[in-house]
């Protein structure tokens, strides 16, 4: 997580910038530039397995969100308490976990 935080994703847009692969194309939605900021909040097959997972675990659905850490701040502040902070970072992991 603290390399998402800092930006050190291996994801194509900074492959592409190595050199490493040539697109830099996102490869869930085939609809833009897979950087983490569109991997984690803009990407559309993220976006829909975040409200179902959300939506399943919490019953609501989440909040439309544009950054990585936008999205970190939406899930911290969906349940309150630090017991509910922590069930979010898990919630949030567990997203993660299934791209």
């Amino acid at each position: 997580m603290s390399i998402l935080c800092r930006d050190r994703l291996p994801t194509a847009s900074s492959l592409a910038k190595r050199r490493v692969i040539q697109s830099d194309s996102c490869h869930l939605c085939n609809t833009g530039q897979e950087t983490a900021d569109h991997l984690f909040a803009q990407c559309s097959y993220v976006s829909a397995l975040r409200v179902r997972v959300v939506a399943s675990w919490l019953g609501q659905p989440p909040e439309d969100v544009t950054s990585v850490g936008h999205q970190l701040e939406s899930f911290k502040g969906m349940i309150k308490g630090k017991e509910g902070q922590k069930a979010c970072i898990v919630l949030w992991l567990a997203i993660v976990w299934q791209i």
